[in-house]
């Protein structure tokens, strides 16, 4: 996937209480998501320790496992219309 710079690993997490938690490559740049606007943040971090493929591998799985096993808390949610 990181190779490829493309694709979508669904429910790769997954938890009893909300479900699936799916992981898209997703892209970078302003309007950026999934895991593509991670690695784009971290590689323009002052001093990153981010730099190699390998690094972003362990921080993926460090997400992972955050994911799978923290809290869940309510948070609300703001929309906010766009003109």
């Amino acid at each position: 996937m990181l190779k490829e710079k493309s694709r979508y690993i669904p429910d790769i997490v997954t938890r009893d209480d909300i479900g699936g938690i799916d992981f898209p490559y997703g892209k970078d740049g302003k309007w950026g998501f999934g895991l593509a606007n991670i690695i784009e943040s971290r590689k323009n971090e002052k001093n990153s320790k981010y730099n190699t493929e390998g690094d972003f591998l362990v921080l993926f799985q460090k997400l992972a496992k955050t994911l799978e096993s923290g809290e869940l808390h309510e948070v609300k949610i703001i929309q906010i219309g766009w003109q």
